[in-house]
């Protein structure tokens, strides 16, 4: 298999760790990637195919068997009729936070309206555009905490703001991380790829997280709540979780955040107390 990315690196919209970690887990499984590459032709005959690449300036020849093309998608709103009703669009259908359109009792919900292209979103803003435009009252989208799973082996599972979003408003955030290697479930299945990362403010109250490894997408939910919710990360430490199971490394996200508690003098007074006690 060979990977022929346009951009810089793979996976743009994820963290470089993110990026850095999954590109080095397809090299190991002998997956080349050619990245600042792009494609310029095509050629082929009954068994094979060729790709013309311009790879960092250089032209080179891929012959390949098949050829999978991601390409994106674009909204398909022509032929609708919507500039003759006065629907405005842009790249896709223009709403407010109400998910209502420019005509008052248009509302617009999906892919159409954006900004997420996720079915699961779509569901969500349905929901809310079907309220809004059958019942009294309006209830407002909330996209602070919007979950999604990249499909890979292992699998990226995000919420939240991402560490390079943070940096980039200049938000102050602290770091909390675990790996799966430290996971037990994980050491007796074999499979310890991966890890976890939650940045949460100074009080503790969580902007984002993003998982990286087997299956992680079915623990996501407990960081979409925890965000919707306005939970502090140490909530993480005071769940019981079944053992032995890969959820427990939410466990270790949380008690990290009790961990930085321990200060020095809080240390000292604690070894202090051991040695009244005769411990």
């Amino acid at each position: 298999v060979t990977i022929v990315q346009r951009g810089e690196r793979l996976l743009p919209r994820d963290d470089m760790d993110v990026s850095d970690f999954i590109t080095k887990r397809f090299k190991e499984e002998g997956i080349t990637i050619l990245t600042k590459a792009d494609t310029k032709k095509v050629t082929k005959n009954r068994t094979t195919k060729e790709l013309i690449i311009d790879h960092n300036g250089t032209m080179k020849k891929l012959k390949v068997e098949e050829i999978l093309m991601a390409v994106g998608r674009k909204v398909n709103k022509e032929g609708l009729g919507l500039d003759d009703i006065g629907v405005k669009t842009g790249k896709g259908i223009i709403v407010d936070k109400y998910l209502r359109t420019s005509v008052k009792n248009i509302y617009a919900a999906g892919d159409c309206a954006g900004p997420y292209l996720f079915t699961h979103m779509a569901g969500y803003q349905a929901a809310i555009a079907l309220r809004n435009a059958l019942f009294w009252g309006k209830s407002a989208i909330n996209y602070s905490s919007v979950p999604w799973v990249t499909y890979l082996d292992p699998e990226i599972a995000h919420v939240g703001k991402s560490e390079t979003e943070l940096k980039k408003e200049g938000t102050d955030y602290i770091l909390l991380s675990a790996e799966f290697s430290d996971v037990d479930r994980a050491i007796c299945e074999g499979d310890t790829k991966g890890f976890v990362k939650v940045m949460v403010n100074k009080k503790g109250k969580i902007l984002g997280a993003t998982l990286v490894g087997t299956g992680v997408g079915e623990q996501l939910p407990l960081y979409t709540l925890a965000i919707k919710k306005g939970m502090n990360v140490g909530t993480l430490y005071g769940i019981i979780y079944s053992y032995p199971t890969m959820s427990e490394v939410s466990r270790k996200i949380g008690g990290q955040w009790y961990g930085r508690k321990l200060t020095p003098f809080r240390k000292k007074l604690l070894k202090g107390l051991f040695r009244l006690r005769g411990e």
